[in-house]
């Protein structure tokens, strides 16, 4: 059923008549912004490293004298009906960017709880194939190096781990008696 028709139908079954004639709506000003009216804000506190979180992301905002004297202090941030995200101070928009903890697609599609489109589904796989692959090629990590003492002496690991040890009491110890 087309959309025109569909709104034919259902206003035939559930309209009704209004019991006053009178408009009450009145046109949108000029200076009224309606991206602004409905975008969902929220208060977020700014970090000393000039971060701040908001829906399980980090954004970082640009390190500039006037965001440093933001440190400690609550911005807004304004969620716009198509999913834009912009933080302000003040009526002003902040530049800022999105922290990505890893540059690599793999670690995002790792995360359990995530789901994938099915239009991206295929880039998603490929981006785990390529990820695998990586694996397999890359050479085993080096063990760390050994700690040395002040003057060079190298201490061995089993000494770094445990210094010390563990008490055994001897077979003839009785406790309690």
């Amino acid at each position: 059923m087309a959309v025109p028709a569909f709104i034919e139908s259902y206003n035939r079954k559930f309209a009704r008549l209004p019991r006053d004639k009178h408009d009450a709506h009145r046109s949108v000003r000029a200076e009224e912004d309606l991206n602004q009216i409905f975008a969902w804000r929220e208060l977020r506190k700014v970090s000393k490293s000039l971060t701040l979180h908001y829906e399980r992301k980090l954004y970082v905002l640009k390190d500039t004298a006037e965001n440093r004297r933001l440190s400690g202090k609550y911005v807004e941030v304004f969620q716009y009906p198509d999913e834009r995200i912009e933080i302000r101070v003040a009526g002003k928009a902040l530049p800022y960017s999105l922290f990505v903890s890893s540059g690599n697609v793999d670690s995002e599609l790792n995360d359990q709880g995530k789901t994938v489109d099915n239009k991206r589904l295929d880039h998603a796989l490929q981006a785990l194939r390529e990820s695998q692959a990586r694996r397999e090629v890359l050479p085993p990590r080096p063990s760390p190096a050994p700690t040395r003492r002040a003057d060079g002496t190298r201490v061995p690991r089993s000494k770094i781990v445990a210094s010390q040890k563990p008490h055994r009491s001897s077979p003839t110890q009785v406790f309690g008696a």
